[in-house]
């Protein structure tokens, strides 16, 4: 979700940006499909009739491919009530607006699990990447949402092949 917010961070203030990275995060700039935004649409009515336990369970079996990262994620998401995650995992949506011009122009790297199944990230993220002019996609491995859980030596690996050539932050030693 924070891969939203920082879309917009960069849509509202450029300057700010020096380059950026994405994992697991769909683009807000896209047009929805009709089916897409009937399923925002309706998701939010889903949720709220859904029972809680049931939906956080779902919601980490989605998210970690090994249960000890999904048991990780899981005292974060029980702390929030259901109304709370209800809300946030809607609120990612007020992110998004079809923006057909709109390139961010900065260096990225996208980054998605090759087994992600959430929203449309999987099939929109090689779209995004071929719109922008300095932009890497790379499928992690073995990897569902939380890619940098699943596969973190491949993630980090390719974080900071990114951050060294692209933003000069870190020297290899």
């Amino acid at each position: 979700m924070g891969g939203n917010l920082h879309q917009e961070l960069v849509f509202h203030h450029p300057e700010r940006v020096k380059a950026m990275v994405f994992l697991d995060c769909t683009w807000n700039f896209q047009k929805l499909s009709a089916l897409e935004t009937f399923g925002l649409r309706m998701a939010g009515p889903i949720f709220k009739i859904y029972p809680y336990k049931m939906l956080v369970d779902q919601s980490l079996a989605v998210t970690a491919t090994s249960k000890a990262s999904q048991e990780l994620l899981r005292p974060a998401v029980e702390s929030l009530s259901k109304a709370e995650f209800v809300h946030i995992l809607m609120a990612t949506s007020v992110c998004l607006h079809y923006e057909p011009n709109y390139r961010i122009n900065k260096p990225l790297l996208l980054m998605a699990g090759d087994k992600d199944a959430t929203g449309n990230i999987r099939k929109v993220m090689p779209i995004w990447a071929s719109q922008e002019p300095d932009c890497r996609f790379v499928v992690i491995p073995n990897a569902k949402h939380a890619a940098n859980l699943d596969n973190p030596d491949f993630f980090h690996e390719t974080l900071l092949d990114f951050l060294t050539k692209k933003c000069q932050f870190i020297q290899k030693g």
